[in-house]
């Protein structure tokens, strides 16, 4: 709000006009600081001081206006202020000239520009004071005449002393705070030219801090004083309480805002640095504490850029040699990627195809590898009229090693596949992968069910897979694992579990790869779905509730559900026929 009436003068006036308008504006309110200073000591008539009142406007009056003629009040009409610096000021901002024309403008201008807006602060604190002591002077001199008293002569100086000081600090902080980004600009453009220029710190937030605490305690001494003068009027106090909360209330936002601005230019400049620009630090406003950082911070940055600069080159001379790796990786990757769609066209070929010849049975089958080839591997096969064997195994890992196991298991089962014995079947391919790929140390899951259609039966051994789901007469039945992991442990013994199926009695066989899916919140899709899934849709057909858990894990995963898989997902639906 502040900036954009201070652009609003600054268009209609002159930059540095705009400056003397808001720091004068302060001016005539530090003025009656200094009046009720005289007047907590002197005691006036009602005449009196409303005479003392009349001179002290007219005579502030008089120096705002001849402060801000000073800075170029007339500008527009062709006096651009009363000395050079203003001018050179008033010439090269007007309109913004020299940031939309800098690159036209010599070195040596924008320096000198440069140097006297760095000095406006100080130019303007010493100005303000100058027209201070003249209307101190003017009221000191028609105070003797008027009242022939030197006590109050002494008292109106030291009440102009008093406000100068208030005025000439708080002059200082306004131009600067106005000053300070366009300070910045010039800079930004001084360094692009390779051209380094140092600005002089006048104030520490120490000093500053001190001159609140100093303002302060002259506040509470006048407040006592007018309080213990009985005679003053109530209207009177408030309005010096007023004036005094205005003042140190000013002072302060304008500190913090100086620290707040001063940490954003940091924050971004190192927010420039990271991102590989040149992350300078200029000082919008010259705090010792700021100036003496930017001096440290600086050099740093240089030197980070100098490494920065090494480092390119360095990497410059290893294009070449890198654009040849590059090309010989890719040359390897193609490679590999044929050889992984030739390995996928094996995988799927393994897989049993065309299961409609299996009477009895209604079968929905989902298969989706993690990668192009996975670590999971079914079959399902006639093993005689009415007696299906279903195997589903899950190899441990993902990808080409898990995909290379599965090549082993799927030779080690079909060459007992047509054993009648499944638990005699499991122990002989946990014999086989103990004895004969223990160095692998290659080792998976899987489940192994005949469905005996003539005796309503199913017998299953399970080892070590997740535990599977019969759903019999409306009511769940969990289907658990009978023995370890295949490949572990030499002379394990799986259990076989036999159970009565009837029509449209429905199990689904599954990898865990189903179950242990998280979205993007970091949430799993558990058992628990998947057995409330059942539970909601157990009378549907087979291929309505596989499809609904399939969907289920989709819309759960998000739309994004293909970069989120984690692990390759197999399900085997089964429902037995009416009448089979």
């Amino acid at each position: 709000m502040i900036m954009r009436l201070f652009d609003y003068f600054y268009k209609k006036v002159s930059f540095a006009g705009a400056v003397a308008i808001f720091t004068t504006t302060w001016s005539l309110i530090a003025s009656f600081y200094g009046f009720y200073f005289v007047l907590s000591v002197v005691n006036f008539t009602v005449e009196e001081l409303l005479y003392f009142l009349t001179i002290l406007t007219a005579c502030t009056v008089m120096a705002i206006f001849l402060h801000l003629s000073h800075f170029g009040l007339f500008h527009k009409w062709g006096f651009s202020g009363f000395t050079r610096s203003i001018r050179l000021i008033n010439k090269y901002f007007d309109r913004g000239y020299i940031f939309s024309n800098y690159k036209r403008i010599e070195n040596q201008t924008v320096e000198e520009v440069f140097s006297v807006l760095n000095s406006l602060s100080v130019n303007n604190l010493f100005i303000a004071i100058t027209y201070t002591a003249l209307v101190i002077i003017v009221m000191a001199v028609v105070t003797y005449f008027r009242f022939r008293e030197f006590d109050r002569v002494l008292f109106t100086i030291i009440g102009g002393v008093f406000a100068s000081l208030i005025i000439g600090y708080c002059t200082s902080l306004i131009t600067e705070y106005f000053t300070g980004p366009y300070k910045v600009r010039l800079q930004q453009i001084l360094f692009q030219r390779s051209i380094h220029v140092r600005t002089r710190n006048i104030l520490s937030f120490k000093i500053k801090s001190i001159f609140i605490l100093f303002l302060v305690l002259s506040s509470m001494i006048i407040l006592m004083i007018l309080i213990r003068h009985s005679e003053k009027a109530l209207f009177q106090i408030i309005m010096f309480i007023f004036l005094s909360l205005i003042t140190v209330g000013l002072l302060i936002f304008l500190i913090i805002n100086t620290i707040s601005v001063s940490l954003s230019s940091i924050n971004h400049a190192a927010k420039n640095l990271a991102s590989g620009g040149a992350g300078m630090f200029f000082p919008p406003f010259s705090d010792k504490e700021f100036m003496i950082f930017s001096d440290n911070y600086n050099r740093a940055v240089l030197e980070i850029n100098e490494i920065r600069a090494d480092l390119e080159r360095k990497i410059s001379k290893r294009t070449e040699e890198l654009s040849a790796a590059y090309e010989h990786v890719n040359k390897l990757y193609r490679q590999i990627q044929t050889d992984l769609n030739l390995a996928k066209r094996i995988q799927k070929r393994i897989m049993p195809e065309n299961l409609d010849g299996i009477e009895g049975l209604n079968l929905a089958i989902h298969y989706y590898p993690m990668a192009d080839i996975g670590g999971d591997i079914y079959d399902i096969f006639q093993l005689r009229p009415g007696h299906i064997r279903i195997f589903l195994a899950d190899a441990i890992g993902h990808g080409i090693q898990a995909a290379l196991i599965t090549m082993i298991i799927k030779g080690e089962y079909e060459k007992v596949k047509n054993i009648k014995s499944i638990q005699a079947l499991l122990e002989i391919i946990n014999s086989s992968f103990i004895d004969v790929y223990y160095t692998l140390n290659a080792f998976f899951s899987c489940i192994l069910m005949d469905v005996d259609l003539h005796k309503r039966k199913i017998r299953y051994a399970s080892a070590g897979h997740p535990d599977q789901i019969h759903v019999c007469n409306n009511t769940i039945e969990i289907l658990r694992h009978t023995g370890r992991l295949i490949g572990i442990k030499e002379d394990t013994r799986y259990e076989i579990v036999e159970k009565n199926i009837y029509e449209n009695d429905k199990i689904l066989l599954f990898t865990d790869g189903l179950f242990e899916q998280f979205n993007d919140r970091e949430e799993g899709f558990t058992e628990r779905h998947i057995l409330e899934l059942v539970k909601k849709r157990m009378s549907s057909p087979i291929y309505d509730l596989h499809n609904t858990i399939i969907a289920a894990m989709k819309e759960f995963l998000g739309e994004n559900y293909e970069q989120s898989i984690c692990d390759d997902i197999t399900m085997i639906g089964i429902e037995i026929k009416e009448n089979s």
